[in-house]
């Protein structure tokens, strides 16, 4: 009969029994990976008689062991950790798992001899550390697995924890750190940065802090940087300091005045660090001085000395912690010019002259010059723009001139000076060119003049014939004196000059007409007498011949001689040049008390009377020229008013009418020499 085979029990995958059909059966294939083991089976064999025969049977699959735990973990950098390496299957079943590679400092790797592994420790380092683990259990191939045990470790900041910047200055600061596991970090920055600086992330575990701070972004600024990677996150306290410069905001120049107190703040910023010194270098003008208030401002201050006129270059440094900063400074003292030259000069009329005001001193220079004042026609003046001025030209007239000169250069006060311009001239005839006297009347004219320049002395003199009795004087002031009485008349022609040393001298052709005195003309009643007119006797005859004089006349006058009551020319006669007269009458024909008068100009230009008086009487029988002293026949004063003989009368009135018509006569003749 035919054996038929089975088998009971469970095999492995991949592994089938089959019953060959002829009294064999077939164990075979391949196991599938983790069915290695003991697998034990019943094999039966039956043919149809009893019993069956039957077969414990014991397949053994060999199998390398697996390793079936992750191929990776994860540490921390400094924890505790630990990992266990599983393994599965594998026949035998006793499995040895070791590794291969380098662990970090504080991890180790032990087999715990049960198919199992440990991975722990605490890791002294971070990084990523690839290991080979291998299982084996005596059946080839050993199974192995590349391991990979992170340890997670969060960077660390490795860079100072400050750096210094300055104000206007480019600066660059690299935050490095350690990479930390994984090493992907991502650095940040909180907290106000100054104008003008960024914080850049560059990617690869570093940043950068970097630019210009701009003015006035001095200071400390606090600043927290993270570093983080997937690990965690670390943080820096970060100081960035910076540093500015003083820097000066006062200007850059002054101006000081000789002889004026004066002052001028410096002042700066503060910069940072804030504490800051001020000095100054170069050379001061005596009387200032140079001052740090220690509050970041200084003070120039002082009054300049006389002569210290200048522009003065200086330093000024302002310096802090941070160093200093300079200023170019020009202090310029402004003083006033002074005159240097005379405060008066002289010039004559018709002359060209120059005079140069000149100044030294003071600054700035040149200073500007003006004058003020009347200047006399003709003359000029003019600033020469380099501190000196010309006052120059040609007068046309004499005389002082006061004048102010004014030197400006921008220092207050302006100097000024009072000048005195002199103008020589020769002095002017300011009086008439004709003078008038009267013959035997005292008379006076007086020469004037304008004084010209000097105004003293003026010297007056005359040339020509003066008119007997007349004199010049010159009295010293600038005027002459004409005077005296003339004894002569006619028309004198002089020449007058007036003299002060400044050519020309002025000269005046100067006539002076003598007139003979006007005859007086006897008035209706008998004047006043001033004087006895000598030679009429207390008793005269008509037809009686009387020699009469007298005195007190004008030199030349004409003295007329007349009788009273009513009046009658009886004669006309000049006084000599003494005054003095003589003439020679007959007694008229008129009978009775009567008053003979002569009369004439006196010296002093007014009417002269001298009288006596007679009694008249008839001519003695047979006629006879009697002389003075004798008388009439029959005594008695006649009758002083008409004649009874109307031929006496008639005579009288042709007589007198003769008389007048010689003063006409006379008169004319004198009105054509003048």
């Amino acid at each position: 009969a035919v054996t038929t085979l089975t088998k009971s029990g469970s095999l492995p995958a991949g592994v089938s029994f089959t019953d060959n059909g002829d009294g064999t059966a077939t164990l075979a294939g391949t196991p599938g990976i983790g069915t290695g083991g003991i697998y034990t089976l019943t094999i039966t064999a039956t043919n149809g008689v009893a019993p069956a025969a039957t077969q414990a049977f014991t397949l053994t699959v060999n199998e390398p062991p697996h390793i079936v735990s992750a191929d990776h973990a994860t540490f921390s950098f400094g924890a505790a950790g630990a990992f266990t390496v599983s393994t599965a299957g594998g026949q035998p079943s006793a499995i040895t798992i070791t590794e291969t590679g380098t662990l970090p400092a504080g991890v180790s790797f032990t087999d715990n001899g049960d198919g199992t592994a440990t991975l722990g420790g605490t890791p002294a380092a971070g990084g990523t550390f690839p290991i080979t683990i291998t299982a084996s259990n005596g059946v080839l191939p050993n199974a192995t697995q590349s391991f990979t045990l992170t340890v997670s470790q969060t960077p660390a900041i490795t860079s100072a924890d400050h750096t210094t910047f300055a104000v206007g200055s480019g600066g660059s600061f690299t935050v490095t750190t350690t990479p930390g596991t994984p090493a992907a970090t991502t650095l940040t920055e909180t907290g106000a940065l100054p104008s003008g600086v960024t914080f850049h992330d560059n990617g690869d575990g570093t940043a950068t802090l970097a630019g210009t701070p701009a003015a006035s972004s001095g200071q400390v600024y606090s600043l927290s940087i993270t570093a983080s990677n997937s690990s965690g996150s670390v943080s820096q306290t970060f100081t960035l300091t910076v540093n500015e410069l003083p820097a000066f905001t006062s200007p850059a120049a002054k101006t000081f005045v000789v002889g004026t107190a004066g002052s001028f703040t410096v002042t700066t910023t503060a910069g940072y660090p804030a504490a800051r010194t001020i000095t100054e270098t170069g050379t001061l003008p005596s009387g200032l001085s140079f001052t740090d208030n220690g509050d970041g401002t200084a003070t120039l201050a002082g009054t300049p000395a006389a002569g210290q006129g200048n522009s003065y270059p200086l330093t000024l440094t302002a310096t802090n912690a941070a160093g200093h900063t300079d200023q170019a400074f020009t202090l310029t003292v402004a003083e006033t010019s002074a005159f240097s030259s005379a405060d008066h000069t002289t010039f004559t009329a018709g002359s060209a002259g120059s005079f140069t005001v000149s100044t030294a001193g003071g600054f700035p220079t040149p200073p500007a010059l003006t004058e003020a004042g009347a200047l006399p026609s003709g003359i000029s003046f003019a600033d020469n723009g380099d501190g000196t001025a010309t006052l120059a030209g040609t007068a046309t007239t004499g005389g002082v001139y006061s004048l102010t000169f004014t030197a400006g250069n921008g220092a207050a006060p302006d100097a000024t000076q009072v000048f005195t311009l002199t103008v020589d001239g020769p002095p002017a005839i300011t009086s008439a060119n004709r003078a008038s006297f009267t013959q035997g009347v005292a008379g006076s004219f007086t020469v004037t003049t304008q004084a010209g320049v000097p105004a003293s002395p003026v010297t007056l003199t005359a040339t020509g014939p003066l008119p007997a009795g007349v004199s010049f004087h010159d009295n010293g002031d600038g005027t002459a004196t004409l005077a005296g009485s003339a004894t002569q008349s006619g028309d004198f022609t002089l020449t007058v000059t007036a003299s002060n040393g400044v050519a020309p001298d002025a000269s005046q052709s100067l006539t002076v007409t003598v007139a003979p005195a006007a005859a007086v003309v006897l008035s209706a009643v008998l004047p006043a007498s001033a004087g006895t007119l000598n030679g009429v006797p207390g008793h005269a005859a008509v037809g009686q011949v009387l020699h009469l004089n007298g005195s007190g006349f004008a030199s030349g006058a004409t003295v007329t001689i007349g009788i009273y009551s009513s009046p009658a020319v009886l004669a006309h006669v000049n006084a000599n040049a003494s005054g003095a007269f003589a003439a020679t009458i007959t007694v008229p024909d008129r009978l009775g008390r009567h008053t003979f008068v002569a009369a004439g100009a006196g010296p002093d230009g007014h009417p002269r009377y001298l009288e006596t008086a007679t009694v008249i009487s008839a001519a003695a029988s047979g006629g006879g020229t009697g002389g003075a002293g004798s008388t009439s026949s029959g005594g008695g004063l006649a009758n002083t008013g008409p004649d009874t003989d109307p031929r006496a009368t008639a005579g009288w009135a042709l007589t007198i009418a003769l008389f007048g018509f010689g003063l006409t006569v006379a008169a004319r003749r004198r009105k054509r020499s003048s």
